[in-house]
């Protein structure tokens, strides 16, 4: 079966894919989670445009996610150029991406975030793309 097409916009839910290597065991955790996210709402997973890091201050890992439209690509590499830059326990971030289920806030679970000042669209986005 075919790309379903209408008015000339692919309606297909963005792929994601696993990029450069590198954090290889959170990239992999990292593609399960944006797929469940982008399969509940593959419209807005096609508006994204921007990068997010993940990095864990307890395994010293880091994963960027890349929003390109048709694509969502995962590296298994931190880019300190990342729009939005989120920090903090491996279980705590996990939680948060896939959906923050019992996660009341960030900051009171330890977590840090950069860069919301500056991609405030984005990081909405983000928010109604992971919580569904």
């Amino acid at each position: 079966p075919g790309a379903v097409v209408e008015m000339g916009v692919s309606q297909d839910p963005p792929q994601v894919q696993i990029g450069q290597a590198g954090s290889d065991g959170m990239a992999h955790i990292t593609v399960q989670l944006i797929e469940k996210s982008v399969t509940r709402a593959p419209e807005l997973a096609r508006k994204m445009r921007g990068t997010l890091m993940l990095s864990t201050t307890d395994y010293r890992t880091s994963v960027t996610v890349r929003f390109e439209g048709s694509r969502i690509v995962i590296d298994g590499e931190a880019d300190a150029k990342a729009w939005l830059q989120v920090e903090g326990e491996a279980i705590v971030l996990a939680r948060l991406a896939g959906g923050g289920a019992g996660i009341s806030s960030p900051r009171k679970q330890g977590v840090r975030v950069r860069g919301l000042p500056r991609h405030p669209l984005f990081a909405w986005r983000l928010h109604k793309l992971l919580n569904g």
